[in-house]
């Protein structure tokens, strides 16, 4: 997921398959997920035939983003192990455009196989 500075503001989800090319899966006005707590839950089967879901909710329940697909290309040739990653990550192309920012998490939930998260 990716926050795009714009008029207006927006968050894309973006998939890189394993020839490389990039598609942008949703986009969705950032706005309503700004200065409040999210709800995400995230579901990830890998493989080359993988699946994938996302559903965002602010803290009363509404649905602030949803994305599912059942056949998407979810490991990389040559991949031997998955890592996850979490965090703010942004370009220095446009400098201008930095700023200050948080993400706070709270309550995380990582489940293997069958199992699933309350």
């Amino acid at each position: 997921m990716t926050p795009r500075y714009g008029n207006p503001d927006i968050l894309q989800l973006i998939h890189v398959d394993s020839a490389g090319t990039t598609t942008i899966l949703i986009s969705s006005d950032l706005a309503p997920l700004k200065g409040v707590w999210v709800h995400a839950y995230e579901k990830i089967t890998y493989g080359s035939d993988g699946a994938y879901s996302i559903t965002l909710t602010d803290p009363f329940g509404s649905v602030l983003l949803s994305y599912s697909n059942d056949d998407l290309d979810l490991w990389r040739n040559g991949t031997t192990f998955m890592r996850p990653k979490w965090g703010i990550y942004r370009s220095l192309n446009h400098q201008a455009y930095l700023r200050d920012e948080a993400v706070r998490s709270n309550s995380f939930c990582l489940a293997k196989g069958d199992d699933d998260c309350p």
